[in-house]
């Protein structure tokens, strides 16, 4: 199994979320994050005393997947999350060596 971490424009998430379903994915985690890196179009950047730094709003997408289904499940993502602009994201993968259901203690993987 393959773990897909993808950072994405908060304005773009909705439109991944329904490609993603419409292509059968449908159990995936969303979470608000922010953001911190150099080179982000100051458009996109909110300030915070807290933080004291710049930031983007940004989502967290995870999914966990069959390895079979780890590019389709890519190629989606940066099709449909692409802008062209500085801070359009990351996608990240790694492995999974085993999820356990909590309700009945069954492992995959």
């Amino acid at each position: 199994m393959k773990l897909i971490k993808a950072y994405i424009r908060t304005n773009m998430i909705d439109k991944v979320i329904h490609s993603l379903e419409d292509a059968g994915f449908t159990d995936m985690t969303i979470i608000d994050v922010k953001a911190i890196r150099a080179g982000i179009d100051p458009k996109d950047l909110e300030y915070s005393i807290e933080i004291a730094e710049r930031y983007m709003n940004v989502a967290k997408l995870e999914i966990v997947l069959q390895d079979n289904d780890e590019k389709r499940a890519k190629e989606i993502i940066l099709k449909t999350a692409q802008t062209g602009k500085k801070g359009d994201g990351f996608i990240y993968t790694s492995p999974v060596d085993e999820a356990i259901h909590i309700r009945t203690g069954k492992a995959n993987g």
